[in-house]
Parts: C-alpha cells; structure tokens; sequence
C-alpha cells in the first residue's frame, strides 16, 4: 500500500509536468521553465 504522502507527491509533480508542457508548447525557455516549476532540465527536455 503506498503511503498517503508519496501519493500527493505523485500528484503534485504530475501537475508540474503539465504546467512544463504547457510552458513548452508557449515557448518558454527551458531555464526558465525550470526555475518556475522546479523541474530539472532532463524533465523538461524529455517532454
């Protein structure tokens, strides 16, 4: 069973992924979609 922490942690990065490719296709630069949502670079660039 997983833990009800982990779960919500699973749901946030969920969100900042889809914030990420939302960034993405507007054409924001890749540092800077990573200083707004705290994604590393390889996240991002995997996209």
């Amino acid at each position: 069973m997983r833990e009800p922490l982990k779960d919500k942690e699973s749901a946030v990065h969920k969100k900042l992924i889809q914030t990420a490719e939302r960034m993405k296709k507007r054409g924001y630069d890749t540092e800077e979609i990573c200083k707004i949502t705290g994604l590393n670079r390889d996240e991002i660039e995997r996209l």
